[in-house]
């Protein structure tokens, strides 16, 4: 028989914000694309990278230099931003009544629904950063059709997620 008092139970010594950071993991769509370095400061700053490919400047061709004459300079620039960190949570309630009823998993399911909430929140606002008005790149695609004897689908698949780096 099962005790209910105060002290017996076994949800009172287990941690679940470790399972839920582990589920919150696999969530994640645009987190993976991104790099996360620590910090313990809640303001910061970093460097953003012009992206834009070098070029020699005007009148100066990176192509067809005369003998003896000098590279042109590329002009590459950083750009210092600021960021104040943002702290993301959720956190659920399972009735009592639930957990002993045992109808269906409470417990494990609102550890998965609360990591899936936090991940979407996270990648929603990783989304918002990179994109423009919704459009992050736009690109073609290299097979031209997809049927169940192309591997083009890969190929596509490993292009956009580089564009999505970039």
């Amino acid at each position: 028989m099962t005790s209910y008092e105060v002290g017996e139970d076994s949800l009172r010594k287990t941690t679940y914000d470790s399972a839920i950071k582990q589920l919150a993991i696999y969530a994640y769509k645009m987190k993976q694309l991104v790099s996360v370095a620590s910090s313990n400061s809640w303001k910061n700053y970093f460097f953003r990278e012009q992206t834009d490919i070098p070029e020699g400047q005007s009148g100066n061709a990176i192509k067809g230099i005369p003998r003896g004459a000098d590279f042109p300079d590329a002009v590459i620039s950083w750009e210092q931003v600021n960021s104040r960190i943002e702290k993301y949570g959720l956190s659920g309630k399972i009735d009592h009544e639930d957990i002993i009823a045992k109808n269906i998993d409470t417990r494990n399911r609102t550890i998965k629904r609360i990591a899936e909430g936090v991940a979407k929140a996270v990648d929603n606002e990783i989304y918002s950063v990179v994109s423009t008005d919704g459009d992050i790149q736009s690109g073609s695609l290299y097979g031209g059709y997809w049927d169940e004897s192309s591997a083009a689908i890969i190929k596509d698949l490993a292009f956009m997620k580089a564009q999505v780096k970039t």
